[in-house]
C-alpha cells in the first residue's frame, strides 16, 4: 500500500493556505515593519527558495532591496554591511531548529537589526532568539519533503512583505495583491488535477535517473526549490540553472540520456528551447507559465506579482510524491540521517 501522506499534504495546501491569510489579518496587521528599506534572508534548502522566490516580489513591486544568505555565508561575515535602522534580518526555518540559522539572527540581533523569524513548529530556538515571530499556519508535516508548509512560507512572506511596504503602498494595489493571492490559492486543486492528466500520459518520467531543471529567472526559487524536492524524494541526482546561465557551459552537458524540466516566462520564452532539447535528451516536460504556448505538457495560469510561481511549486512538489510512489519507493524514506547528526546541523 502506497504512503499516501506527503500527497495528503500538499491535498492540504488551499484550506491551510486560505487560514493563513485570515489569520494574518487579524492578528498580525498591528505588527510594525514598515520603513524598513532593505530586508536580508538567512535560511536553507526550501527556506531560501522560498525567499529567492519572494524576493522578486519584494524588488520589483514594494521596492524593498534583498540579499540572501545561506547561514554559513551569512555567519562568515565579520560584519553585516547595511544600516540597522533602515535594514531587517529575516530568518525562516521550518522546524525552527536550523542550527546556523540560529545562530545568524543571534548575530544580526547582537549587531543591532530588528529580526524576524518564521516556522512551521512553535516553541522553537529560532523562535526565542528572534525580535517579531510568525508561524506558518500549516501544521506540522511529519515527512522530509515539505509541501504545504513551503507554500505557506512563500505566502507569509508576501504577507510580511506588504506590512514593510504597506506606508508606500496604495491601497488599490494592496487589495489587487490580496486579490491575485486568493487566486493562486484557489487554483491550487486544479493545478492538481492538469499534473494528474499528464502523469497517466507519461509513466516512464518514473524512469529518470538523473534530472536537469532550467527555468526563467523570476522563477529561480521555484527552479531551485524543483530540484531539490525531486532529488530528495527520488534520490535522483538534480541540477538546475536559470535559462540565461544554461548556455554558458551547462548545454555541453546534454546527452540521450539527459531528462530536462522547463520553466518558462513572458520574459523569457523557453519553447524554442524545448523543441531544441526534444531532438537531444531522453525527456523534456514544459511547465508554461505564459498561457501562451499552444501545445505545452503542464500550464499553470499567468498571475500579476509573481503570484504564479505558488502553483509551480504544486507541480513540483506533486513531480516528487508520485515520481518515486508509482514505483513502490517511500518519498520520505529515511536516508543518510546520520550525516545530519554528524553535522550537528540541528539544535
Amino acid at each position: 500500500m502506497q504512503n499516501t501522506q506527503m500527497l495528503d499534504y500538499i491535498k492540504d495546501t488551499p484550506v491551510v493556505a486560505q487560514n493563513l491569510v485570515k489569520q494574518f489579518k487579524k492578528n498580525h496587521s498591528k505588527i510594525s515593519l514598515a520603513h524598513m528599506a532593505n530586508v536580508i534572508f538567512v535560511g536553507s534548502g526550501s527556506s531560501l527558495n522560498i525567499a529567492t522566490v519572494a524576493s522578486v516580489f519584494y524588488e520589483n513591486e514594494l521596492f524593498i532591496g534583498c540579499k540572501l544568505y545561506h547561514p554559513d555565508s551569512f555567519l562568515a561575515l565579520p560584519k553585516i554591511n547595511a544600516d540597522p535602522k533602515t535594514t531587517l534580518v529575516i530568518g525562516v526555518s521550518q522546524t525552527g531548529t536550523s542550527s546556523g540559522t540560529v545562530q545568524a539572527i543571534k548575530n544580526a540581533k547582537g549587531q543591532g537589526f530588528k529580526t524576524v523569524v518564521l516556522t512551521e513548529r512553535p516553541n522553537t530556538p529560532l523562535e526565542d532568539a528572534g525580535d517579531v515571530y510568525f508561524n506558518f499556519q500549516s501544521g506540522e508535516e511529519k515527512c522530509n519533503a515539505k509541501t504545504k508548509g513551503y507554500t505557506n512560507s512563500l505566502i507569509l512572506l508576501y504577507l510580511i512583505g506588504m506590512e514593510i511596504g504597506k506606508v508606500e503602498l496604495e491601497k488599490d494595489k494592496n487589495d489587487k495583491i490580496l486579490e491575485m493571492l486568493s487566486k493562486a490559492i484557489n487554483e491550487i486543486t486544479q493545478t492538481m488535477d492538469s499534473f494528474d492528466e499528464w502523469f497517466k500520459q507519461n509513466l516512464d518520467w518514473t524512469q529518470i535517473d538523473n534530472l536537469l531543471v532550467i527555468g526563467a529567472a523570476q522563477y529561480m526559487g521555484s527552479t531551485e526549490e524543483g530540484s531539490l524536492k525531486i532529488s530528495e524524494t527520488t534520490l535522483v541526482p538534480s541540477r538546475y540553472s536559470s535559462f540565461g546561465e544554461f548556455s554558458h557551459g551547462l548545454h555541453r552537458t546534454l546527452n540521450s540520456n539527459t531528462n530536462v524540466i522547463l520553466v518558462n516566462s513572458e520574459n523569457e520564452d523557453l519553447v524554442s528551447t524545448y523543441q531544441y532539447l526534444e531532438h537531444k535528451v531522453s525527456r523534456v516536460l514544459l511547465i508554461d507559465t505564459t498561457e501562451q504556448v499552444e501545445k505545452s505538457d503542464i500550464s499553470v495560469n499567468n498571475l500579476q506579482f509573481n503570484l504564479t510561481a505558488i502553483n509551480v511549486g504544486i507541480v513540483f512538489q506533486m513531480l516528487s510524491y508520485y515520481l518515486p510512489t508509482y514505483v513502490g519507493h517511500d518519498p520520505n524514506a529515511e536516508i543518510n540521517h546520520d550525516y545530519e547528526l554528524l553535522v550537528h546541523n540541528r539544535l
